[in-house]
């Protein structure tokens, strides 16, 4: 019974990323893959439409028309009644919620999409008028009818295929097949029996006592009536725009108060570009340089040498999983920038220096140094300062801290103590069973090194890109 909801939402997924002039640009972009984007974009237009869409053509969702639809009886079935309902209209869509939506591919050989969604509560009205028997009770009657399902669950399968015109693919609605289960149905049909109030009492009674059987019975008729609907608004809708430009491979761009938008574009971008992002001015993600870290002896402490790193490298970004990004605004005044992040693996690797006390024993090296953190914990804020240039305003970081912490690290130095196997072991035990103690000494300069390279790279990615042409501002 929701045909119609699924068609306007599969429509918006679609058309949302077409690049002609005629598509709303305020919309979240998605790749035909990213199923998470997709319902949470089918979810947002539904929100935020439920009047209708214009630009695309689609008329208004609440209430919804349906036409006219009828039901011949059957005396093999429990519900043995002709019913004709007309003037239908469906309320309750734009606060349907989408679950799952799945199929799209980068080209349309194929398709089958599947989608998942459900509603609190939905209302069907219009006028009918029905003759037969319910359950061996006779029913007549003509007037106005509402029907009203609680906890409508929907899964929808459509296999759209594809056109060849001008040397291009369009989709075309092929095949479409609904199963919906509820929680409830209750039925209200005025003038029944001519407004006989008594028969009227009991069959609204015997209808919503076993609307499971109501519901079971009608259920087809509707799917089949609302199939054919489907598959026109469908067609009317996608007739001209070829497959290949509905889609973009282009950057999801995001509302800057979407936060969860944010956290997950930042994780493609980890987890998708661990070569770098040319297009953003991202460098190479694995390793990434971080240059050098220097701690100096301090004998009051227990790590108590000179350590210097340098040709620091650092590996594990694209492992890294965003958790948190919050902080942008429609307008980028006095920004506060937020981020949480974990990276179950990294590891620094380059070349050391080293000499002094680590617990009262000396040690001495120089050569290669690799230090492996596990659970690396990071929490970053930035106050970015605006830049006015041709009219447009740009972000340059102005404060940028990074905090990190540690649930276990190791540590492998190469040629400590001149290559003295027995000291290098000895070393090594000691530096790795007290590894809380080294993060402690060396935490501070490694939170300064990341936060000026980090700085520095996004840097490089605001200064080519306005604050507004970044995102999508309302």
């Amino acid at each position: 019974m929701t045909f119609n909801f699924l068609t306007f939402s599969l429509i918006i997924c679609l058309l949302q990323f077409s690049q002609s002039k005629d598509i709303p640009q305020d919309l979240l972009r998605c790749r035909p893959t990213d199923d998470d984007c997709l319902v949470k974009t089918a979810n947002d237009i539904l929100r935020s439409h439920p009047n209708g869409y214009p630009e695309l053509n689609l008329d208004n969702l609440e209430p919804f028309s349906m036409g006219v639809i009828r039901i011949k009886g059957d005396s093999s079935k429990p519900i043995n009644f002709d019913l004709e309902m007309t003037n239908l209209t469906i309320s309750g869509y734009s606060k349907m919620t989408f679950t799952k939506f799945s199929g799209f591919k980068d080209e349309p050989k194929d398709l089958v999409i599947d989608t998942e969604s459900f509603v609190d509560e939905i209302e069907i009205k219009g006028k009918y008028k029905v003759s037969g028997k319910m359950l061996l009770f006779p029913i007549t009657g003509d007037g106005d009818l509402s029907v009203k399902i609680y906890g409508l669950q929907v899964k929808f399968r459509a296999k759209p295929k594809v056109e060849v015109r001008n040397g291009k693919e369009y989709l075309r609605s092929d095949y479409y097949k609904i199963k919906a289960k509820a929680d409830k149905m209750t039925v209200k049909c005025s003038n029944l029996f001519n407004g006989d109030k008594v028969l009227s009492e009991s069959m609204h009674k015997i209808l919503n006592e076993n609307w499971q059987v109501l519901f079971e019975e009608m259920h087809e008729d509707f799917a089949n009536h609302l199939a054919k609907v489907n598959g026109d608004t469908l067609d009317k809708t996608m007739k001209d725009f070829a497959y290949n430009e509905i889609f973009s491979k282009d950057l999801i761009r995001c509302r800057p108060t979407d936060d969860e938008c944010l956290v997950k574009v930042a994780n493609d971008i980890l987890h998708s570009h661990p070569n770098g992002y040319p297009e953003l001015n991202i460098d190479n993600l694995e390793p990434s340089p971080i240059g050098a870290i220097k701690i100096k002896g301090d004998s009051s402490k227990p790590v108590n040498f000179d350590l210097e790193m340098t040709n620091l490298t650092f590996s594990g970004y694209s492992k890294m999983t965003f958790t948190k990004f919050s902080g942008f605004k429609n307008e980028p005044k006095d920004l506060v920038i937020d981020t949480e992040s974990l990276c179950d693996e990294a590891e620094i690797k380059g070349k050391y220096k080293v000499s002094g006390k680590m617990l009262l024993f000396p040690i001495t090296g120089d050569g290669d140094i690799s230090i492996k953190i596990n659970g690396l914990h990071i929490k970053s804020r930035s106050k970015p300062k605006t830049e006015l240039r041709d009219g447009k305003e740009y972000l340059k970081t102005d404060y940028y801290k990074i905090k990190a912490k540690a649930d276990h690290m190791t540590v492998k130095c190469s040629n400590l103590f001149n290559g003295d196997k027995v000291l290098s072991e000895s070393m090594h035990k000691i530096l790795n069973e007290n590894w809380q103690v080294l993060w402690e000494e060396m935490e501070a300069s490694f939170d300064e090194q990341l936060s000026k390279v980090n700085g520095e790279t996004l840097d490089k990615v605001m200064n080519d890109f306005p604050y507004k042409e970044l995102f999508l501002i309302d």
